[in-house]
């Protein structure tokens, strides 16, 4: 029997041979810190009531726009 080794990212929860690539691949990630601005539709358009468009700003200071 032969045992493997495996180190997981804790954010994407890719698998790797490697620490140093687990590591990389955690490093790389950017943390989502606040919502910027939402995008809503009257009721009648969207039944649910949920955003059409978020603006994230990230750690790094990025802002990107999510669509649904």
């Amino acid at each position: 029997m032969r045992r493997i080794e495996l180190y997981m990212c804790e954010v994407c929860s890719t698998q790797y041979k490697s620490k140093d690539e687990a590591n990389r691949c955690e490093k790389s990630h950017y943390t989502p810190q606040k919502i910027i601005h939402c995008r809503y539709l009257p009721f009648n358009e969207v039944e649910k009531g949920y955003p059409v468009r978020i603006d994230v700003q990230f750690e790094d200071g990025a802002v990107l726009r999510y669509r649904r």
